[in-house]
């Protein structure tokens, strides 16, 4: 499954039922949201200035290292021979995808269907799959405070370190992490619109935005 997921946990997109041999950027290459996205038809805010600056930059998606640096979808630096401050910005993308972790986790802790396989045709599955992020949306929405207490999701203390919190104590159930591949074919702009926000020195705007990865 590919999803993206927003600020508030909730699946905005999925893909699901592609074959487990396919790579991250193979499933986003042949995606309808990799289509969207060129088209320009999901319908993103205008762009706006960085904080305490005129800079003006687009919203965009958060992914991992496999996907394409796109300039609507932004992705950490190499972890080779980095830099000081490329090493901030990973950290702070990083914070920015935990919120997909955090989906994934509770979805699987709260819908146990997911706890382990599901031995049913894979046809099916898929509308399991659907259906669950349903009525996971629904739950978050309408049921928030019971359905996803604040002791559930992750959260960052005073002094700027990240806190694990309950979900994980039991793991993600069947949503396995699969084997991360490189795609090295970023565009021009999309490069220096990473390095324009490294040289600035707020992210804020990532608070915002939506973060997607492949599990």
């Amino acid at each position: 499954m590919m999803a993206a997921v927003d600020a508030n946990y909730k699946f905005i997109y999925a893909s699901v039922g592609t074959q487990g041999r396919v790579s991250d950027a193979g499933l986003f290459a042949h995606s309808d949201l990799r289509k969207a996205m060129d088209q320009g038809l999901l319908n993103f805010p205008p762009p706006e200035p960085l904080p305490s600056s005129d800079i003006m930059m687009p919203y965009m998606f958060v992914g991992d290292e496999t996907y394409p640096l796109r300039h609507d979808l932004m992705k950490p630096y190499p972890f080779r021979q980095m830099e000081h401050s490329q090493r901030v910005l990973n950290y702070r993308l990083s914070r920015a995808r935990r919120v997909v972790e955090n989906a994934l986790g509770i979805l699987a802790n709260r819908l146990r269907v997911f706890r382990s396989t599901i031995c049913l045709n894979p046809d099916k599955v898929v509308k399991i799959t659907m259906a669950s992020l349903c009525i996971h949306n629904f739950l978050c929405e309408r049921r928030s405070e019971a359905y996803t207490p604040p002791v559930f999701a992750d959260w960052e203390n005073a002094d700027h370190n990240m806190v694990d919190r309950v979900w994980r104590n039991h793991g993600m159930g069947a949503f396995l992490l699969v084997e991360h591949r490189t795609h090295r074919n970023a565009t021009v702009p999309a490069k220096m619109q990473r390095k324009t926000i490294l040289s600035h020195r707020q992210v804020a705007f990532l608070g915002k935005s939506n973060t997607f990865r492949k599990v």
